[in-house]
């Protein structure tokens, strides 16, 4: 099954790039989701999203990352229609 539809577009950054100068937040669940995940109801709250330093949770368990403020998209960023590509870049080239 195609997960995502043709006139949806992927945006692929690399978080090295993304989290330079800026703070990320990191959650071990999927916030958005209203149901139940394995087994547990979605925990919601201040403790949803941490700083990394705040971490109750080894790198393998994050599930989403957020930031707090705007950040710019940088030189490394890739878009496509499909996970499996084919990727391009996102910004044009001069």
């Amino acid at each position: 099954m195609n997960r995502y539809c043709e006139s949806d577009v992927l945006i692929r950054l690399p978080f090295l790039e993304v989290a330079e100068g800026n703070t990320p937040y990191f959650s071990r669940c999927n916030s958005g989701a209203t149901r139940m995940q394995h087994g547990e109801p979605v925990p919601r709250g201040a403790k949803t999203f941490v700083k990394a330093m705040d971490c109750d949770f080894p790198p393998s368990r994050v599930v989403e990352v957020t930031f707090v403020e705007p950040v710019g998209l940088p030189p490394g960023g890739e878009v496509a229609h499909r996970l499996e590509g084919p990727w391009e870049s996102l910004l044009p080239t001069r």
